[in-house]
């Protein structure tokens, strides 16, 4: 069986990738597919960010704090939201997760990186400090 996807380099993109990759990284791609100078670049697929989710038995914690949301007042929605992200945040990433990172970063020529920003595929969470490549 094929590994999962959970890394796509933008420059290998197509219209399918939309879905999993979402509308940020397939924009990159056209531009990069019309001429314009876009950086070499990688995305994180939601694939990937559902994974994490499972390999961290994330699901039923989120839909318990999303259960507390219609009854929340402003202010504690806000709390609980960012309760859900940090969650999401600590949770460690898989091996294979983090290995198709490390071997993407590789194929940039990027060296050691100390660390970096994950943004998740169609969310806003940002997983920082990661310590990605180790050379």
């Amino acid at each position: 069986m094929p590994k999962p996807r959970f890394v796509v380099p933008v420059f290998k993109m197509c219209e399918a990738d939309a879905a999993s990759a979402g509308a940020k990284a397939l924009s990159l791609a056209r531009l990069r597919r019309v001429g314009l100078a876009v950086p070499q670049s990688f995305c994180i697929t939601a694939t990937a960010f559902r994974e994490h989710l499972e390999a961290n038995e994330l699901a039923g914690e989120i839909r318990t704090a999303l259960d507390k949301l219609n009854s929340a007042s402003a202010e504690d929605k806000k709390s609980i939201l960012l309760e859900i992200r940090q969650t999401i945040v600590d949770a460690p990433l898989a091996a294979e997760l983090r290995e198709q990172i490390e071997e993407h970063y590789r194929r940039l020529g990027a060296g050691r990186v100390a660390s970096c920003e994950l943004i998740w595929p169609r969310t806003r969470i940002k997983k920082s400090h990661l310590a990605c490549c180790s050379k």
